[in-house]
Parts: C-alpha cells; sequence; structure tokens
C-alpha cells in the first residue's frame, strides 16, 4: 500500500509541474505555430506537396504539432532509405487502435506512416491545426547509427523510447541532446513543444516544412 501511495503521489506531482509549465500557453500566449524568423521568413516559402517530405534521402526531422493555442505533441521521424523510415511517437496515440502496424517502445520501425498520412492522423484524430517538421539531412552512416539507437541494437547504448505522458518534447530533447550533436545543440530539455520549435529554427535544419489544417504546405529552405 505505502509504494502504491508513493507512485500516487509521484504521479500528481509530475502532473503539477507538467500543469505549471503549461499553464501560460493553455492560457493562450502563444502561437500556434510560432512564425517563422526573420532571417528565414526573408525568403518566400514554396508551396509543396505533403509527400515532399517522405523524399528517398536520409533525414532527421522533428515534428511539432500546433493546437489553437499552444504545441501539443513532439515526434520524430528518420528516413533511412532505401531501407526503413523510423518514427518515434513518445507517449502518443498514432497507431494504437490499429492491428496493421507495430509499435514498439512507442516506435515504428516497421510499416511507419508517412509524413503526410501522419499530418493527416493529427488534425482529424487530434484535432491539431498545423504541424512543423525540422529536416536536417544527413549522410547514410550517420543515419544508420542514429535508426540503431531509436530501435536499441547499438552496441554499448539503451536509450529508452518509452515515454510517460505529457513528457514526449522532453523525450526527443533528451535524444537530440545526447545523438543529434553533430546536428544541432539543445541547451535544455523543453517541455512544451513550442518552445523547442522556437529554438529549432536557430539550429540550421536543411529545411522546415509548415503543414496546416486547410492542406497548405510552407516550405522554408535555410537562409543562405
Amino acid at each position: 500500500m505505502l509504494t502504491i501511495l508513493r507512485h500516487a503521489a509521484a504521479t500528481l506531482g509530475a502532473w503539477l509541474l507538467v500543469a505549471l509549465l503549461l499553464g501560460p500557453s493553455m492560457l493562450g500566449c502563444a502561437s500556434a505555430p510560432p512564425a517563422a524568423p526573420a532571417e528565414w521568413a526573408s525568403r518566400p516559402a514554396v508551396s509543396a506537396d505533403p509527400d515532399s517530405f517522405d523524399e528517398l534521402v536520409p533525414a532527421l526531422q522533428v515534428l511539432i504539432c500546433h493546437g489553437r493555442t499552444h504545441g501539443t505533441h513532439t515526434g520524430l521521424r528518420l528516413l533511412r532509405p532505401p531501407l526503413e523510415t523510423i518514427f518515434w511517437d513518445p507517449a502518443g496515440q498514432f497507431g494504437r487502435d490499429r492491428d496493421d502496424l507495430v509499435r514498439r517502445r512507442d516506435v515504428f520501425s516497421e510499416n511507419a506512416p508517412t509524413s503526410a498520412d501522419y499530418v493527416a492522423w493529427r488534425f482529424d484524430g487530434a484535432g491539431d491545426i498545423a504541424v512543423t517538421i525540422f529536416e536536417w539531412r544527413l549522410d547514410r552512416a550517420r543515419a544508420g547509427r542514429l535508426a540503431a539507437i531509436l530501435t536499441r541494437t547499438a552496441e554499448g547504448i539503451d536509450f529508452e523510447t518509452t515515454t510517460v505522458g505529457l513528457f514526449c518534447c522532453r523525450a526527443v530533447c533528451r535524444f537530440l541532446e545526447r545523438y543529434a550533436q553533430e546536428e544541432m545543440e539543445i541547451p535544455q530539455r523543453w517541455i512544451r513543444p513550442e518552445d523547442l520549435a522556437r529554438h529549432l529554427w536557430s539550429q540550421r535544419p536543411t529545411r522546415v516544412g509548415i503543414f496546416r489544417a486547410d492542406g497548405s504546405v510552407e516550405v522554408y529552405h535555410a537562409p543562405d
């Protein structure tokens, strides 16, 4: 009984902490999605097809999902053609009601959704209004290394991908901080997805796509 009470107290404390941190955004103080910084916005955005973020090139993608007043979820995709696409949906709900998808420790390494499929699900199933995808191009060796970490096959590394609810952004930050140092710097582990999104604009992604519920897709390429 004492163990159960301790667990309940810890869980309540975690929820209270998240509520405190999310409070300002819940009241509408955050934009959805955060606007492109001036140096990016100075270059016209290119209209694109939703499938354009599934090109056959190795890439690391961080997905930030936006509701009307605040960020709602953070995910990560790793494109490793021609072998596979890996999708990490920490504490997310995608695919939990589908028998045709294999979800292990919050990771899809078989039949992972395309960016267009997942974005459509966020709009229809989760009620989001926008999804921002930050992308860094990788070489094949680098993509293979990150894939091995996410699928728990990397020798000497045991990174836990299973995530507690509401801590999706913090989990992705932890992965990026530890293993994506060649692509970016992560100075802290944010809880609010919109805070991570603001930071990622400064980390020189190859391109950034903003998918909106009205069907439009804006693609920004890194400024010179």
